[in-house]
């Protein structure tokens, strides 16, 4: 197992069905098995969902 490259944080607000998410920009390469599960790639430091 690699170290964490990513998060991604997500929220519902109950009452009015409000929804935030946010995504930190990994530090450390994503390995080709993370890209496949997330479907997140990083290219020249942009961050972009593959899928």
């Amino acid at each position: 197992m690699g170290t964490p490259a990513g998060f991604s944080y997500a929220s519902v607000e109950v009452q009015s069905g409000s929804q935030i998410a946010t995504y930190v920009t990994p530090t450390v390469p994503i390995s080709q098995e993370a890209l496949q599960v997330t479907g997140i790639l990083m290219t020249d430091g942009t961050m972009t969902f593959v899928g």
